[in-house]
């Protein structure tokens, strides 16, 4: 309840030690939430999925959701590469042929930004959102 009414009214009310104070909080937050169950319905609202308060959720401007879709051969890659980076080297363990592999790897799990999608959504909710 503390941070929607840092939201809101933009300040914070402290009672500690028989001292009561109201503190202005200007500040810009960024917040991540994993769903209720575990994986996202898309037949619910964001809301229900995420177990959040409507007033709290409506203090936000943007809402992004972002789904990992199961792909067992994303996730061997994925996987691979990150047990790669923190295995300790055996020295004359990687010959060329290795490191050119897992540069190979980086660049194939690496996503390319659509910046052009970008800004299309920025635009339609600049749009969509004008009172």
């Amino acid at each position: 309840l503390g941070l929607l009414e840092a939201m809101e009214q933009q300040q914070v009310s402290i009672a500690k030690a028989g001292v009561v104070a109201s503190l202005p909080a200007r500040c810009c937050v960024i917040a991540a939430a994993n769903p209720r169950n575990g994986k996202y319905n898309m037949n619910k609202t964001v809301a229900e999925n995420l177990n959040v308060p409507p007033p709290l959720l409506s203090r936000f401007d943007l809402v992004f959701i972002l789904r990992d879709e199961a792909d067992t051969d994303q996730d061997k890659l994925v996987s691979r590469n990150i047990m790669d980076l923190y295995r300790q080297p055996i020295p004359g363990q990687y010959e060329q042929t290795r490191n050119d592999e897992r540069k190979r790897q980086r660049k194939e799990i690496a996503p390319k930004p659509n910046h052009t999608t970008m800004k299309q959504r920025l635009a339609w909710i600049a749009e969509s959102q004008r009172p």
